[in-house]
């Protein structure tokens, strides 16, 4: 009987510190040694278990709390009443092994104050025996936190995690099954908190672990395949969750039954991860099919069953998207009464399931409702998850706009910042060590939260100067960021000195060019060579993070201050301003995409409007280009595009443009106004990636005069029509750089090989006269462009723009790494890092993929990675001997005046004089400084 006051008179609520006095006090008066170390109830009942699970915390896609096997706890409820009346005298030890058996079972079926005090108690027992080299000690360590970790008590669970990993690495050492298992709870941990780079890093460790110790075979590397690919799928690498989630599901079918419940919750993970990528028809067979099989166990009512409950609150979240509403607040309503009987209203569960129905009455209108129910998530998850984590992060978004729904701009600009703030501290602290691919990924699950802001800055602006002010501060902080943080980097580290750092960098380097090789190869190519490029590149993004390990500088990318508006505005001039155009695709009543213009000027910031922005990337862009294409007269696309934009720029000469959306990709200085000019007359514009660049341009070009010149290659094929004005052109250059003390290197016909690039270490100015091509419809995985195979462009966005250079479509050379086809993938990895001008003189090489709020992912993004200060480039197929006229009239300018973007418009409108239809010199643009 001694063993039941000590579960039934203990409070849950008594600290750790009490605990140790009452066993001290216990011990005092002695307590006798028995025999037995388990009874045969106790053994025969922890049979039913699946041990993994005292052992390995498991990961879910929107919740991490396991519920209550009703069945299961009836049976320890039992077990725990006949060993509990048990008379027989036990030592320490077997009441500590007993106590840890019985917390281990009740924890399996959620009933997580029983196991607290379970576990305490054996844990009080065994620090009073000084039993800390018994491996008891760290298993109680380890079920502590794993407890603490479910009921969102991170802080304590945290301790206890990091208490067990140190204990069993004493005591086991890290090749050991116990440490992995407890590595795998601290990574589930930091994921749960938002700490989501240690938690890849651990879960990486955990894997290598069990596949050496237990096995690929084994539910310990199943659990934490399970785990990673979760932690994918909230940092949005899908395609890895994917891979990991479905790996784990046939490892998880060959250890237990597909009819499982624990199988089930797996399967949860998949259908989720297919709802966040939109394949709804495959979550929701997924979801039917799990809540089927909660269903047909006649022992469990669904009134009473939290993991019924939680599977309707999952196909809930998929109706909310598909428009079922009616049908998805039934299920959550349902869903939430079961959580509140289980486990009281400040679960966790309670706080999310909240949300999705405050979201849901929201998009209904049903204001009230919203509000109750969103406070209530918040109050919940800030209390059970802390202020800074995702959940609650995304909550403060919502009730955002809620309270601009309900015309409360004060209070909503205020919840959006905070959520904003925080998502900035996300990225400061997590995207140092991510490879260029996990920043892109990630970035897109926190890019909403500011494109939610800027339509939010839309609507309420004009009336309110301090909205604008936050918007083009937000836009500062994120326009480009991808970019700008991986061309600071670069040019951080050559510069640095440190020749370790630079070694390591070099080796990245190397197996970056190693990727680019074989991804220029055929997918038979790879089969026969037995080259899997997946491996390659997870080898690449894995020395990336450790080269960021290495330095502090990736970090120092993201955490040094961000120029603000004021900033910009200091360096305008009077008759200058910089216009930042921004595509919001959000908007609270589903309507239409807008444009809104952001007109800064040295002491006042402006916004402009563009309501119909489905017509203009739709409608009237088509028109744009058809009226180009055809050299008619366009009556249009001036007050479309940019009259609205033009009524603040009176007394404007010159602006700075960052442009986004459709206006990537069109020319404003094509644009003819109804008095006959075109924009090119009255204003300079320099386009650039982020006017954050305005504060940070420098102000020196590089003093040495080197020039690598490419042109008219010599092509492997017939099908590609040869461009003898292309050699002309690259003569003509070079004839005017020579005069005026360059060094030139030029290269034509056969020469003029994608080698002789690749090998160029920062020349002053690198022109490249030749054919270029973007693939807009990606169908299959071997397009052709001019006759020429263009291999794997469904795996990496920048092999779908180039040029074609020497040898491009001869058949025997097109599986190497020297093809002919230099790819937007290939130049990201050039030396570029002091070269002023890139000048790409060729078709379409503006052209690319747009990413919102980051710019086109093509050929001119490359470039500037790359290094390069400025890039001229084009948007549409240019005619050849006026290319050819305005890259003469451009270099005899630059060299007479040393500024690039005034020459580059005087070149124009030279060109413009002889050909007056936009199409011959409207389709080149130059970005950058």
């Amino acid at each position: 009987m001694r063993t039941i006051l000590f579960i039934f008179l203990i409070s849950p609520f008594f600290s750790y510190a009490q605990f140790g006095k009452l066993l001290d006090k216990a011990a005092s008066v002695g307590l006798k040694k028995g025999t037995e170390m388990m009874s045969d109830h106790l053994r025969k009942t922890r049979e039913k278990f699946d041990t993994t699970s005292f052992n390995y915390s498991v990961s879910f896609s929107d919740v991490s709390a396991q519920y209550e096997d009703k069945e299961k706890l009836d049976d320890v409820t039992n077990v725990a009443s006949i060993y509990l009346d048990d008379e027989k005298d036990k030592t320490l030890l077997e009441e500590a092994r007993e106590q840890i058996d019985m917390g281990e079972m009740y924890y399996a079926t959620n009933a997580f104050n029983l196991a607290e005090i379970s576990f305490l108690v054996a844990l009080g027992i065994l620090e009073i025996e000084g039993d800390q080299n018994n491996l008891m000690y760290p298993r109680v360590l380890a079920d502590i936190g794993m407890l603490y970790n479910g009921m969102g008590r991170y802080d304590l669970a945290m301790e206890f995690t990091t208490r067990a990993l140190e204990s069993r690495k004493e005591l086991r050492g890290e090749n050991s099954i116990d440490y992995a298992a407890s590595l795998n709870n601290l990574a589930v941990l930091f994921k749960n908190i938002g700490d989501f780079n240690e938690a890849e890093s651990k879960l990486n460790e955990t894997l290598k672990i069990n596949e050496q110790v237990s096995g690929k075979s084994s539910m310990a590397y199943a659990i934490t395949l399970n785990n990673r690919g979760v932690l994918f799928q909230n940092l949005g690498r899908y395609k890895e969750a994917e891979r990991d989630i479905i790996e784990c599901l046939d490892v998880a079918a060959d250890n237990m039954s597909t009819k499982s419940l624990k199988y089930a919750r797996f399967q949860t993970n998949l259908g989720l991860l297919y709802q966040q990528q939109q394949k709804y028809d495959e979550a929701e067979k997924i979801f039917e099919s799990a809540i089927s099989a909660v269903s047909r166990n006649p022992l469990k009512s669904k009134k009473s069953n939290p993991d019924y409950a939680h599977l309707l609150e999952i196909k809930a979240s998929l109706y909310m998207e598909i428009a079922k509403y009616e049908e998805a607040e039934k299920l959550l309503i349902e869903a939430l009464a079961v959580y509140e009987k289980k486990f009281g209203r400040s679960f966790s569960g309670n706080g999310l399931t909240k949300a999705r129905l405050g979201v849901l009455y929201r998009s209904q209108g049903m204001l009230d409702k919203a509000q109750n129910n969103l406070k209530g998530a918040e109050y919940i998850l800030g209390d059970t998850y802390g202020k800074t984590h995702p959940f609650y992060v995304q909550v403060e978004t919502e009730l955002a706009l809620l309270n601009w729904q309900k015309g409360d701009i004060e209070q909503a600009d205020s919840y959006f910042k905070q959520s904003i703030d925080q998502s900035l501290k996300f990225v400061s602290e997590y995207f140092a060590p991510m490879s260029d691919m996990e920043k892109a990924a990630y970035w897109k699950t926190l890019r909403p939260r500011f494109e939610k802001y800027f339509a939010f800055t839309a609507a309420v602006g004009s009336t309110n100067p301090k909205v604008l002010e936050s918007a083009m501060n937000y836009r500062l902080a994120t326009k480009a960021m991808l970019l700008s943080s991986t061309t600071k980097v670069k040019s951080s580290i050559l510069n640095s000195g440190d020749e370790s750092l630079i070694e390591t960098y070099n080796s990245w380097l190397d197996n970056k060019h190693q990727l680019a090789l074989y991804y220029s190869m055929s997918k038979e190519d790879l089969t026969v060579q037995n080259v899997n490029t997946d491996s390659i590149a997870s080898a690449t993004n894995q020395l990336e993070k450790e080269l960021s390990q290495k330095s502090g500088i990736f970090s120092e990318a993201y955490k040094s201050k961000v120029p603000e508006l004021y900033d910009v505005q200091s360096k305008l001039k009077s008759n200058e301003a910089a216009v930042e155009i921004i595509r919001v695709g959000y908007s609270l009543d589903g309507n239409s995409t807008k444009y809104m213009a952001l007109v800064v000027k040295p002491s006042e910031i402006k916004m402009v409007v563009l309501l119909d922005g489905d017509q203009l990337e739709r409608k009237y862009f088509k028109y744009y280009k058809n009226v180009i294409k055809f050299k008619r007269d366009d009556a249009h696309s001036y007050n479309q595009f940019w009259k609205p934009i033009a009524k603040e720029l009176t007394g404007i000469s010159s602006i700075y443009l960052s442009s986004d959306g459709v206006y990537n990709q069109l020319s404003v200085n094509s644009l003819k106004n109804p008095d006959g000019g075109f924009v090119l007359d009255g204003l300079s514009i320099l386009n650039v990636s982020s006017l954050r660049s305005i504060v940070g341009k420098s102000a020196l070009e590089s003093s040495k005069k080197t020039a690598l010149l490419v042109g008219n290659p010599s092509y492997g094929s017939p099908e590609i029509a040869p461009l003898p004005g292309t050699g002309k052109e690259i003569e003509a250059v070079s004839t005017i750089l020579k005069a005026n003390g360059f060094k030139n290197m030029v290269y034509q016909n056969a020469s003029a090989t994608e080698e002789i690039i690749k090998e160029a270490r920062s020349p002053k100015v690198l022109h490249i006269a030749t054919h270029g091509f973007f693939v807009k419809d990606v169908k299959t995985n071997n397009n052709t462009v001019f006759s020429v195979p263009l291999n794997n462009i469904n795996d990496n966005v920048l092999l779908r723009s180039g040029l074609l250079l020497a040898n491009a479509g001869k058949l025997d050379i097109n599986a190497g790494g020297n093809n002919g086809v230099l790819t937007a993938y290939e130049a990201m990895n050039l030396d570029l890092t002091n070269t002023d001008l890139v000048v790409l003189s060729a078709c379409e090489t503006g052209l690319g993929d747009i990413m919102s709020g980051e710019g086109v992912y093509g050929l001119q993004r490359s470039f500037e990675v790359a290094g390069a200060k400025a890039v001229i480039m084009s948007l549409w197929k240019v005619d050849d001997t006026a290319t050819q006229l305005l890259m003469t009239s451009f270099y005899k300018n630059w060299v007479a005046s040393k500024d690039k973007l005034s020459s580059f418009r005087k070149a124009q409108m030279e060109l413009k004089a002889s050909y007056p239809e936009p199409y011959y010199w409207g389709a080149f643009v130059m970005q950058g400084e």
